[in-house]
């Protein structure tokens, strides 16, 4: 298949991750369409590295909050 300007867009994000996350491994990948089929191995690398810790830490919950006010 041939990609049009947003399959490349795909293929170059998903080429990407391994260098934004350590401990991704790459397998096969195909892209649709519409959409994207990819395998992602996740290893453990990155626990035994304590500078390369992810997290975070929420003090209240989450709220949806409306896009705009309704009229009265």
């Amino acid at each position: 298949m041939i990609l049009n300007e947003y399959g490349k867009i795909v293929e170059q994000c998903w080429m990407g991750l391994p260098d934004h996350y350590d401990n991704v491994k790459l397998d096969e990948y195909v892209i649709m369409p519409n959409h994207f089929h990819g395998i992602i191995w996740i290893t453990d690398d990155a626990r035994t590295d304590d500078n390369n810790v992810v997290g975070a830490i929420h003090e209240s919950p989450l709220h949806e909050s409306p896009l705009h006010e309704s009229p009265l």
